[in-house]
């Protein structure tokens, strides 16, 4: 990976990354998926005022870089400047703040965690990809809320091929190959989304923590 690309903050915070190639903290991995390094996202900006600049009319979520904080979503423009107010007030800087694009989640087609445990870090625990999984036209949790199923090895491979599109196949199996032992969390929808072209899968979280 090209550190140059990084400014002296960022390479700061990279500095353990540089070393193991594990994502343990959430300031790391948002570090890298705001460079556009995790594969596909939703459309994001980094600050409000990027926001106000934008033509994007419909809901939003908002993105915490805070560890035990999860993202709040479907918020109207006219509502972000009052959430943002309120996580202030709960001491979460601004800069740890950002915003995507609202998902459509009726289209989903499936969504979950993926990850290839490897023998060295099994931990006596079957090395292998595991997937946790559900097909619920719904945000991820309340998918999980409803349903919540499991593969392994080939019928991980089978489930990929039949959800996901090419090259968000080759996608997740370039993040697996990169990222061992580490969850990949992503979401699969019936129609091509995200800023890549070409892919019909979103990359959410990638992490070791």
């Amino acid at each position: 990976m090209d550190m140059t690309q990084f400014t002296k903050e960022e390479n700061e915070i990279l500095k353990e990354f540089s070393k193991t190639g594990k994502i343990k903290t959430k300031e790391i991995f948002y570090t890298l998926y705001n460079k556009g390094l995790l594969g596909n996202r939703p459309k994001i900006w980094k600050n409000i005022e990027k926001i106000h600049k934008s033509n994007w009319e419909k809901k939003y979520t908002i993105r915490i870089a805070v560890p035990g904080h999860k993202g709040i979503y479907n918020i109207p423009k006219e509502q972000l400047q009052e959430k943002i107010n309120e996580l202030k007030l709960q001491g979460i800087k601004e800069e740890h703040i950002s915003f995507n694009q609202s998902m459509p989640d009726y289209k989903i087609k499936i969504q979950g965690e993926i990850m290839e445990i490897t023998e060295e870090e099994s931990k006596g625990f079957p090395p292998g990809i595991y997937l946790t999984y559900n097909t619920i036209k719904k945000a991820m949790k309340e998918g999980f809320e409803e349903e919540t199923l499991h593969a392994k090895d080939n019928e991980v491979i089978e489930l990929l091929k039949k959800h996901l599109s090419p090259n968000s196949q080759l996608e997740i199996q370039n993040l697996i190959n990169n990222f061992p032992n580490h969850a990949i969390e992503f979401s699969a929808y019936e129609m091509h989304i995200g800023d890549l072209p070409q892919r019909n899968t979103i990359i959410w979280e990638v992490r070791a923590y």
